[in-house]
């Protein structure tokens, strides 16, 4: 009886959203095999990155693109809900296509057969209940587009360690490993962005998170 109520309240974990590519983004890459795109926020809402990799012919390469001050913004109806991060524009994309280095191409094929073979996973945690800073702090989006199948899956993960899904664990430790270096972002350092956006910001006054909803 204990096994089967708590195999009743578990929930499922995330959202994936899977549809057809769009005509633009064939066009633009007629060559390309996959392409994995995904962000990360840091240094408290300061700077939004986010890095696409891309598989060209035999190659693998990437770029960057990079924002800080609140160029970007989520929505959603709560923080609570199934919320997605999108940068607002394409205002800090200065980075060229670099050929990623052979350390890093196995952990990029691995990432790919991990979001592929995703299915959602279920936790008893409720997500809702999590506290505000948790949410709010650690979302992860990650999306794949499938050239040659011309689908598109886009993985939305909150949290995943605090629930114990260990697929969706594992495809956030590649999404680290594979993260390039701070300087293919920014030649600022973490302090400076820090005082650049403080000092930006101190004479505006600060919207509450629901303003953020475009």
């Amino acid at each position: 009886m204990a096994f089967w109520m708590w195999n009743a309240a578990k929930e499922p974990w995330g959202s994936i959203v899977e549809s057809p590519l769009q005509s633009a983004d064939l066009e633009n890459a007629p060559d390309a095999g996959f392409e994995i795109e995904y962000s990360f926020i840091g240094n408290s809402w300061n700077e939004f990155s986010t890095v696409i990799f891309r598989k060209q012919n035999a190659e693998i390469i990437y770029r960057t693109i990079y924002s800080m001050c609140d160029d970007f913004a989520y929505k959603g109806d709560s923080i609570y809900d199934d919320f997605v991060l999108r940068r607002s524009d394409y205002a800090g994309d200065t980075s060229q296509w670099n050929n990623l280095d052979d350390k890093r191409i196995s952990i990029v094929e691995e990432l790919k057969r991990k979001i592929e073979e995703y299915e959602i996973e279920y936790s008893w945690v409720n997500s809702s209940s999590f506290p505000y800073t948790i949410l709010y702090g650690d979302p992860v989006i990650v999306s794949l587009k499938n050239f040659k199948s011309r689908t598109r899956k886009e993985l939305v993960l909150k949290n995943s360690s605090e629930a114990g899904v260990h697929k969706a664990i594992a495809i956030e430790k590649l999404m680290r490993k594979a993260w390039p270096a701070r300087e293919a972002f920014t030649k600022l350092t973490e302090e400076e962005v820090i005082q650049n956006c403080w000092e930006a910001q101190k004479n505006q006054p600060h919207p509450r998170f629901k303003e953020f909803i475009l």
